[in-house]
């Protein structure tokens, strides 16, 4: 394993084991898919180990004060919860994560470009093997600064944004709102003008880039 992941393992593991001793301490019943009791289906942890930001999110069957309480006494930078009461659906989060504590995003870095990301948009944690992944893609890409890229199931745009600087024009799509909103703070906060993300299927907006002209 490589340093990055040993560090967020160690703080993912220390996060979680204080959540467990908090909740063991308030007497929360998690989850029982049998009978349909208790509250808490999900904790889901991030950690990035060039910031040290940490993110919370309990993921509720309906909304319990004393889960919500938990919430707001953690000592990580940002604690958020979310109801999914649907047993069948593939989503971990239901429609809208609340944020609780501190901030609803946390941030991290890919190489030299800083980002932040929110509970539900989707991102890897192991930045180190990323950028060397990325790397590849740019490497086999072979852009020359007069090329359109087309970033479709974009999340938050991150493989886009690593090819920019070297392509005419980027454009990410997907359907998760929360990552083309992290996609476009991602863009402005590296001031990277050559970016635009959309939120929606994406053979839609590729008809239209098409009657534009970008394919």
């Amino acid at each position: 394993l490589c340093l990055d992941m040993i560090f967020i393992m160690q703080v993912i593991n220390e996060t979680r084991k204080m959540i467990l001793k908090i909740l063991d301490k308030e007497k929360v019943d998690i989850f029982n898919p049998k009978d349909h009791s208790g509250a808490l289906r999900y904790i889901v942890i991030r950690a990035f180990p060039n910031t040290d930001d940490v993110q919370v999110c309990f993921v509720l069957t309906k909304e319990n004060q004393k889960l919500i309480n938990v919430l707001k006494k953690l000592p990580v930078k940002s604690s958020n919860y979310s109801i999914n009461s649907d047993l069948k659906q593939v989503n971990i989060f239901g429609d809208e994560v609340i944020n609780v504590a501190g901030e609803k995003t946390i941030n991290g870095k890919l190489g030299d470009l800083n980002f932040k990301i929110s509970p539900q948009a989707f991102f890897q944690l192991n930045t180190l093997q990323t950028v060397k992944l990325y790397d590849q893609i740019k490497y086999a890409c072979g852009l020359s600064g007069k090329e359109k890229v087309l970033d479709c199931y974009c999340g938050i745009g991150s493989i886009g944004m690593y090819l920019a600087d070297n392509a005419l024009e980027v454009r990410g799509i997907d359907t998760n709102g929360e990552g083309i909103e992290n996609a476009r703070a991602f863009a402005e906060i590296n001031n990277v003008k050559n970016a635009k993300f959309y939120k929606g299927d994406i053979l839609p907006h590729l008809h239209q880039f098409e009657k534009n002209g970008f394919v």
